[in-house]
């Protein structure tokens, strides 16, 4: 049996970033009033914590999956949780405003990303003794 090669942790990091920054981008499109109120503190703290959260749900739900799908959604059910928690303790403590939009959208955003890396970067290897099976 062939074990599958994980994705380089500096190319999980930067996916998980594109994926939330894909989010803030597609936030201040979609609601450019509301997005004008936030300081760029809060916007950045809030793609800080974010992608540090996903990144650490990421990690604690690092199993192999036979489904890509379901590894997808461990990582975005895991990585979204973290980030409730996380982003509901700051905003407690008055640090920071909670975004629903950039948690939900950010960590299923950066879940395809992650879903499409993994897909991309599967060895030939594993890709044939899969189809043989």
């Amino acid at each position: 049996m062939f074990r599958r090669r994980a994705l380089p942790e500096l190319l999980v990091l930067l996916l998980i970033s594109f994926g939330f920054a894909g989010s803030i981008l597609a936030y201040r499109a979609l609601y450019p009033d509301n997005f004008d109120f936030l300081t760029s503190d809060e916007v950045w703290l809030g793609f800080f914590t974010c992608v540090g959260a996903f990144w650490l749900g990421v990690k604690i739900g690092d199993e192999e999956s036979d489904s890509p799908w379901l590894r997808m959604l461990n990582d975005f059910r895991i990585g979204t949780g973290l980030n409730l928690i996380v982003q509901a303790l700051l905003n407690y403590l008055d640090l920071l405003t909670r975004s629903l939009f950039l948690i939900v959208v950010g960590g299923a955003f950066a879940a395809l990303l992650l879903g499409a890396a993994r897909q991309f970067f599967r060895p030939q290897r594993a890709r044939w003794s899969r189809a043989l099976s």
